[in-house]
């Protein structure tokens, strides 16, 4: 039992940041990374790993990735411009007319599944007034479910559409009411840990991951991560990548960040991959010590190099410098 108990706290001691939403869990792991002999360099942001794990308790189910080198540190410097890009729209921006319409769920509420996700009601109609009908069905079919689960949240949407539907009929629709948010970028990656190691289909494992900004103001998590695990088959001659328009065994989980929560999962993660590379520092030196090029090993090489006459004359001072990369030398005039 004790036993048990000291490797729950090494698990949870290298934890630098877990944020929980229901039964999902998203939290970030800062581990040494082993050097490879022969490494002809080790930068200090690459003596330690981050990982992120998304796990959901309800379906048993978990992916990760790794984050590696400065990536921490780029997605936090870039979580703080958006921050700033968030204030400035909403000091300057984002502020309404006055029109009393403006906040009116006709334009605040957005749908969150179907053929109009993302869009308000509002938004539908001045697209195009021809999806009226649509948007109609679309009521009755909220009205027409009876799981006590929905039923607060289809209200409140079958409300925004018998607005939308009374200020289109009273033909006071205002397109500079509609809100123009859009999703910003921030990182999107691939990794294949190994595409030389392959399972009994050929496939080899495969990891993306996806975190975007939504700069919609009544977003209150506006920050997304989504992490999808799977097998593919590997690019041909190459040595990564794989083939993802045929991925088997996917797994995607995602998780939504408030600003606040966002910034303080970032910033514990890159204090602890900072203090990582702090603590390690002496090793990584003692590393470069060990393998960077001495004199010595090439001494030989130079006492036995011979001056080509025909290159150079008598009075030309020639200078050899190694490289300590290939252990080759070359000459410079």
């Amino acid at each position: 039992m004790s036993n048990n108990n000291d490797n729950m706290k090494q698990q949870m001691a290298i934890q630098s940041a877990n944020t929980y939403k229901g039964k999902v869990c998203c939290y970030a792991s800062v581990t040494k990374k082993e050097y490879k002999e022969g490494d002809p360099a080790l930068a200090m942001s690459d003596t330690s790993n981050v990982c992120i794990n998304i796990f959901d308790a309800g379906s048993s189910k978990g992916v990760k990735f790794y984050f590696g080198g400065t990536l921490p540190s780029y997605i936090f410097e870039k979580t703080k411009l958006c921050m700033a890009m968030k204030l400035f729209s909403t000091l300057f921006v984002n502020k309404k007319s006055g029109n009393a319409d403006a906040n009116s769920p006709a334009y605040t509420s957005k749908f969150k599944f179907g053929s109009f996700k993302g869009k308000s009601p509002a938004e539908v109609l001045l697209t195009n007034p021809q999806n009226y009908n649509s948007l109609v069905q679309e009521y009755n079919k909220l009205a027409s479910t009876t799981d006590p689960k929905f039923v607060a949240a289809n209200t409140a949407m079958m409300a925004a559409i018998q607005d939308a539907v009374n200020l289109y009929n009273a033909g006071k629709l205002n397109a500079n009411n509609v809100n123009s948010s859009q999703k910003v970028l921030i990182l999107e990656e691939t990794r294949t840990p190994n595409i030389a190691k392959l399972d009994s289909r050929g496939y080899t494992e495969a990891r993306t991951a996806k975190i975007t900004f939504d700069t919609d103001p009544d977003n209150k998590a506006p920050y997304c991560i989504e992490i999808m695990n799977c097998m593919a088959p590997p690019v041909q001659n190459a040595q990564i990548g794989a083939k993802l328009s045929q991925a088997v065994d996917k797994t995607m989980l995602m998780m939504n960040f408030s600003e606040e929560e966002w910034y303080g999962f970032w910033k514990d993660t890159t204090d602890a991959k900072d203090s990582f590379g702090r603590m390690l520092e002496g090793e990584r030196l003692e590393y470069s010590e060990k393998n960077k090029w001495k004199p010595q090993q090439t001494q030989q090489k130079n006492n036995n190099y011979q001056q080509p006459n025909q290159m150079f004359g008598p009075q030309d001072p020639v200078v050899q410098y190694p490289n300590g990369y290939y252990g080759n030398w070359y000459m410079a005039q």
